[in-house]
């Protein structure tokens, strides 16, 4: 079973706020039937309640927009 996180857990993960992950969220989701590689894709249980993000979207969307040649 793949492992679900939070719009915290990515917020935490991404170093940025809750509601920027959120924000981006719902971006991703006005796309509607069009999938957009370059925007974070969650989903919600049952169309309500807190968003839900896959660890491996997540992984793909750091993956996509790391900076080569940066590192902590």
């Amino acid at each position: 079973m793949p492992r679900l996180l939070t719009a915290r857990d990515v917020a935490d993960v991404l170093r940025i706020h809750e509601k920027t992950v959120k924000r981006m969220l719902r971006t991703g989701a006005q796309d509607g039937r069009k999938v957009n590689p370059e925007h974070l894709h969650g989903f919600k249980i049952g169309g309500k309640g807190p968003w839900k993000v896959r660890q491996a979207e997540l992984d793909r969307f750091i993956a996509l927009h790391e900076v080569n040649g940066i590192e902590e």
